[in-house]
Formats: structure tokens, sequence, C-alpha cells
């Protein structure tokens, strides 16, 4: 599961910040490692990511999973410059606020609720099932000739 904390950036410990880098990036990295590895031998395949929008745009009080993220994505295309002549794609799927425990505590808080409300031209947070989609192109043969790239599903937040 992905790791997230709203600690301010002078209060974040060592151990919070390795805790979150080693979950979001560095188990990404271990996954795609492994899995390339067997792709690489097993002639080809797809990998996709889960990034998110924090990695694109940064947001306050959450620099170790902006950051992680965004190592995510420069992963993503890392590993797709790579692999790609072993017939390997790699992408990204990058959403915005998704109903999911990691945004319970946000979603409980009505003030800070309706302000990130106002910032998705949708007026709602994504539900994980609408993600869905993006995944089972970037892996289907209509992906097929995609590779590096982030897909982001986000409500239009990035459109503005």
């Amino acid at each position: 599961m992905s790791q997230l904390s709203y600690t301010a950036t002078e209060d974040l410990s060592q151990k919070e910040w390795d805790t979150i880098i080693g979950t979001n990036l560095t188990g990404t990295f271990l996954a795609c490692k492994h899995v390339g590895k067997a792709m690489i031998t097993g002639g080809g395949g797809s990998i996709i990511n889960i990034a998110t929008t924090a990695g694109i745009t940064g947001v306050p009080r959450a620099p170790a999973y902006c950051a992680s993220k965004a190592g995510v994505i420069l992963l993503t295309k890392s590993l797709a410059l790579e692999w790609a002549r072993h017939q390997i794609r790699v992408n990204a799927v990058a959403p915005h606020y998704l109903e999911t425990p990691l945004t319970e505590e946000l979603r409980a808080s009505g003030k800070v609720y309706h302000s990130l409300l106002k910032q998705i031209p949708m007026g709602r947070f994504g539900k994980p099932s609408e993600i869905v989609g993006a995944v089972l192109m970037l892996a289907s043969q209509a992906g097929s000739y995609m590779t590096g790239t982030v897909t982001v599903a986000d409500g239009g937040y990035l459109a503005q």
C-alpha cells in the first residue's frame, strides 16, 4: 500500500521519509526489477506503475510522498527506454484523489474535503474502479505502441 503523511517538512523524521520512499519508490523499483528480468527472458510484456498527480504538481506537507511518486514517474520512463528493445512496455497511471483508505482522513474533514473538491473540475474524488480502464488499455493490445507514458486520471485537475 502506498504511504502518505501530511507532516510539515520541518517536522518530518528521517525514519518517516525512509519509510515512504522505501514503500512507494524502492518497492516499485524492486517489483519492476524482478518482473522485468522475467519479461526479458520471457519475450516481453507490459508493466504499469501507479503514480499520482502529486508526483507531477506537488502537495503541501507531503514532500516524501510527492518525491517518491515523482521518482516512480521517472523510473517508469527510464525503464521504458531501457527495456523497449526487449519488447517490454513500461507505463504509469497517475490518478488524482481517489476514494481509498489513503484519503479517508481528508474526506472526513469537511473543510479540507470541500476545499479539495473545488480544485477538481468534476467536483468529486475518483473511485478506484475508474482507474481500471486506463490500466487495462495500457496492458492490452490497444496500448501496444505506448511506453514511457503517464496516463492521468484526475477529474480535470491538471487541465486547469
